[in-house]
């Protein structure tokens, strides 16, 4: 769309600013010198046909002079002004939309000092959390949960508790961050059937819990917090390999966001599913949830959520190993995400780029992909994306046949996955660490590795790593002489791999076919 803005002499008109007014005032120089600068900008002004952010920057300059006379309120109506795109956002909330999160932060920035400041501690944490600033991010949400103690705002609470949960699952605290969400959960469902008044600071003690008015508050507004509850307990659910738990609250958020009307939410939710369809190895309806996704984000022209479809086909490609497919859907995604500053999912993409160039067999490729994925997880903090890092890296020495090298990056990785209590990489890492084992001839350490990883994934009921992690112990028993038990090992992943229609399938009979062929 070439053009996002409403009428300037509509903005004019709810800013109060009018020319013969100004005139007739008495406004020093520099006053008035800056409203006929903002009258330029609002009339004059003719959007380049560049980036989003060039096509708005007229209203970020009268944004600018109007702070810098102190005029507050003015400012304020023109972060709100709604913009002509899909979803009419504001003009704030449009700018994270894009991905302008340093561009948001300069805003909110300016509200720091004043009596206004409170009203956006929640939108400049969302800033510093997309740029992986967590820590500042949940200094502003503390500060939102503050305020909203203070005017007895119970949505505003359960939001910020959600906000403050999605951000620990950022830093690896899952279980503390399904605390956060349960107990905004918990506000939501107490406020619904209240009918006296009581302080938040009730709830937040867990010690008393009192009766409020519901009268002012919307039903809208509580429906689509607790989606957002929903979905980040799935996520959370889901990084914990709970997957069975995680697809309950999926299904239930997918109900809210298209009874209440959430595009966006729709979109995200309906990407969470294609993940979980993976995890249970049915990559067909993977690609529909993907797809339907990115049909929706590119309408609302959501840049964030269309990298993320992106992203997820290019993975889902991956485990049907087309990885030529994958590199083109993951190269797209890093594109959008480079675009937006995100740096940790540049960095997962990057991560994912190296897993297609290993299999490719472009090993300084891949190499240098990994190495600079693990530099911006380490730079961030980010332990899970370190954690993807360091196995990588290991699966590329392996395939080099440098085997103790990649020993110390499976080791590394390893402890930080069991740190995190995240069975999910554990078990990733285990099936992996065994085949370089096996190469070193430690065949009773491997063997333990794969019983492990294969416990972890029949209790959290990933068919696709059991099927492979039998087949492994399948080989490793025809390496010890046991003939009967890997019969029994690659009978059970032939069976499993079948029912999911996946390529490893055909390897476990090829496997059972040797084995019967050495036999007569």
């Amino acid at each position: 769309m070439s053009n996002l803005l409403i009428s300037g002499k509509s903005v004019l008109a709810e800013l109060g600013i009018e020319l013969a007014v100004l005139k007739s005032s008495k406004l020093s120089f520099f006053q008035l010198s800056n409203y006929m600068a903002i009258i330029t900008y609002l009339t004059k002004y003719k959007p380049k046909d560049g980036s989003n952010l060039e096509k708005v920057q007229n209203l970020l300059d009268a944004f600018d002079l109007l702070c810098q006379m102190e005029e507050f309120e003015k400012a304020i109506k023109v972060m709100a002004i709604p913009l002509d795109t899909p979803m009419a956002m504001q003009l704030h909330n449009q700018l994270q939309v894009w991905g302008y999160y340093q561009a948001s932060i300069d805003l909110y920035e300016k509200f720091k000092d004043t009596e206004y400041a409170d009203v956006y501690f929640t939108t400049l944490g969302d800033s510093y959390s997309h740029l992986n600033k967590y820590h500042e991010a949940i200094e502003c949400w503390h500060q939102q949960l503050a305020y909203a103690n203070s005017i007895d705002d119970w949505i505003l609470a359960a939001s910020t508790l959600n906000k403050i949960g999605n951000t620990c699952c950022q830093l690896g605290e899952f279980y503390k961050a399904i605390g956060y969400f349960q107990h905004s959960w918990t506000c939501l469902e107490i406020l619904e059937s209240m009918t006296n008044n009581s302080s938040i600071v009730d709830i937040l003690d867990a010690e008393t819990v009192n009766e409020t008015a519901l009268s002012s508050l919307k039903e809208a507004e509580i429906l689509q917090t607790k989606c957002l509850i929903l979905g980040n307990l799935a996520n959370a659910y889901t990084e914990l390999a709970e997957y069975k738990i995680a697809l309950t609250y999926l299904n239930s958020c997918l109900s809210f966001t298209r009874k209440i009307g959430d595009s966006d939410g729709e979109a995200r939710t309906l990407n969470n599913l294609g993940c979980i369809c993976q995890y249970f190895g049915n990559h067909h309806q993977a690609f529909e949830y993907f797809q339907e996704s990115l049909t929706i984000a590119q309408h609302l022209n959501y840049r964030l959520r269309e990298a993320e479809a992106l992203a997820n086909i290019g993975s889902n490609y991956a485990l049907l190993e087309k990885f030529e497919e994958q590199i083109q859907y993951s190269q797209q995604a890093l594109t959008i995400f480079k675009e937006i500053n995100h740096s940790q999912n540049v960095g997962a993409m990057l991560n994912n780029l190296a897993s297609a160039y290993t299999v490719l067999k472009k090993y300084d490729e891949a190499f240098r992909h990994s190495k600079e994925s693990l530099k911006i997880s380490q730079t961030l903090g980010d332990r899970q994306g370190e954690v993807c890092a360091l196995e990588k890296l290991g699966h590329i020495r392996a395939d080099l046949k440098e085997y103790h090298e990649a020993t110390e990056y499976y080791e590394q990785s390893l402890v930080i996955a069991r740190e995190m209590k995240n069975v999910f990489y554990e078990l990733k890492i285990l099936l992996n660490f065994g085949v370089v084992l096996i190469n070193l001839e430690k065949f009773k350490q491997a063997q333990d590795n794969w019983q492990t990883g294969l416990e972890i994934a029949e209790r959290i009921g990933v068919v696709d790593d059991q099927a492979r992690l039998l087949k492994n112990l399948a080989i490793l028993q025809r390496i010890l002489g046991d003939r009967k038990l890997a019969h029994e090992y690659i009978d059970r992943a032939l069976v499993l791999a079948t029912e999911l229609d996946i390529p490893l399938a055909q390897e476990c009979q090829v496997f059972k076919d040797t084995l019967l062929r050495e036999e007569s």
